[in-house]
This record gives structure tokens, sequence and C-alpha cells, in this order.
């Protein structure tokens, strides 16, 4: 992975991740290890990967070439964005805060949601969450200035 060709983003947005890919075994060990090193890396200084960390978490059981892939493009996109930093600068910029949500469209029937707040041009607070389709009813959404 030392010669690997950066990539901007940490996950691809056409492949799906599923139980049944289709595609080989991958190696347990190997990939729990990438996924371990990559939660810990999404938990305590990157948390732009935490997203897709977080699935392929989901497969730590059995993973297929197709997960072993898509670890290895987060860390394609880490070599790529090695250099970058946050930077907390005091300016006198408004809070802005970002939602997304997605209504059961994956394969798996969960809705997922999340949001992130930036002050001074840096997050100071990103969550994720989803959702059983039997438990979404309805969102409120609170606005606290």
């Amino acid at each position: 992975m030392e010669n690997c060709k950066p990539v901007a983003t940490p996950a691809a947005y056409d492949v799906k991740l599923s139980h049944k890919d289709g595609s080989k075994l991958a190696d347990p060990n190997l990939y729990q290890l990438m996924v371990g090193s990559l939660l810990y890396a999404a938990v305590s200084t990157r948390p732009n990967i935490a997203e897709a960390v977080g699935a392929l978490a989901k497969f730590n059981a059995c993973p297929t070439q197709t997960h072993l892939t898509a670890a290895k493009r987060v860390i394609r996109h880490l070599k790529g964005t090695k250099d970058l930093c946050l930077n907390f600068r005091k300016q006198g910029r408004p809070m802005v805060g970002y939602t997304y949500a997605n209504n059961a469209s994956d394969a798996d029937r969960h809705s997922k949601s999340g949001a992130v707040f930036i002050n001074t041009g840096c997050p100071i607070n990103l969550s994720s969450i989803s959702l059983s389709i039997s438990l979404y009813y309805g969102i409120r959404i609170y606005c606290v200035v």
C-alpha cells in the first residue's frame, strides 16, 4: 500500500456493501486488523472516515474481497490526505450545521441520518445513526441558537 494511488473520498459512492456479494472470502485476520486500525484513526484523529469504517466493521465475521477492497480504499484516502489538519481560528464566522437522511434506501432496509456542525471552519460535532424501518416514524428538528 506504500505506492498506492490516493483517492479523494474514503468510500466509493456506487459500491453497496452486503453480506452476500458473490465475491471470494478474504483473510479475516488481515481484514479485522485493517478495520481495527481504521477505527482507531476514525475515533482519535480522522472523523471524516467514521462512516466508511463503521460500514466496514459490520463485515468483520465474514469479509469478502469486495470488503477488503473497500478497506484498502479508506487507506488510500488516508494516504492522499495525510497533510490535512483541523485549524481552529479565532474568527467570528458563524456556526453552520449540515444534516443528511435517507429513508431506508439501503439493501438492509435501515434509515440512516447524520449531522455535522462546523464552528470557525472546523467540525466540532459529527453524528450518524441507523434506524430500523419499524422504528422510523418521523423526524423532529430542533435548532438552538
